[in-house]
C-alpha cells in the first residue's frame, strides 16, 4: 500500500515533464513562425540582419527565417545570418585584390567597381550587370586581377 503514493507521484512528475517539454517545443515552433512573419517584412539586408531569427539570401535578395547556417525553408547558397555584415561593404574597396579578399565580393574591371556577387557575376544589380560583362568580371582569385596593386 505504501508503494502506490510513490508511483502516483512519479507518474504525475513524468506527465508534468512531458507537458513542459511540449510547451517548450511549441513555443520554439511559435517563435520560428513569428520570425518567419517578421523576416518577410524586411526589404533590405541591414534591417533583416538586425532581426533575430532572420537571415539574408544574397542571390534572391530576400529576408528569410533561419539559423546561423541556412534558412528554415528552401535553399540559399549565399546565406548571411543574423548580425552578419551586409554586402554593401563591397563598394568600399577601390582595387581588385582588396575587393576579392571578401568572399562575396567580385571586381568589375569595366568601371573599376567592387560588387557583391559570385563566380557567375554580380548579384541582381541591374546597373552593375548592364555595365559588367562576363569578360570583365573577376571573382575569387586575385591573381586574375588585370590591375593588381
Amino acid at each position: 500500500a505504501t508503494m502506490a503514493p510513490r508511483v502516483a507521484v512519479v507518474v504525475v512528475m513524468m506527465m508534468m515533464m512531458v507537458m513542459m517539454m511540449w510547451m517548450v517545443g511549441g513555443s520554439m515552433a511559435s517563435q520560428a513562425f513569428l520570425a518567419a512573419g517578421s523576416c518577410a517584412t524586411h526589404t533590405d539586408c541591414q534591417g533583416c540582419l538586425l532581426d533575430k531569427g532572420c537571415g539574408w539570401c544574397l542571390e534572391t535578395e530576400t529576408c528569410l527565417a533561419g539559423s546561423r547556417e541556412k534558412p528554415l525553408e528552401g535553399c540559399c547558397r549565399h546565406w548571411l545570418p543574423y548580425l552578419a555584415s551586409c554586402p554593401d561593404e563591397c563598394s568600399g574597396f577601390k582595387d581588385c585584390s582588396s575587393c576579392l579578399r571578401v568572399g562575396h565580393c567580385g571586381w568589375c574591371e569595366d568601371g573599376d567597381l567592387c560588387l557583391p556577387g559570385s563566380a557567375k557575376g554580380p548579384y541582381q544589380e541591374p546597373v552593375a550587370k548592364a555595365r559588367c560583362l562576363a569578360k570583365h568580371w573577376v571573382f575569387g582569385d586575385a591573381s586574375a586581377c588585370a590591375y593588381s596593386i
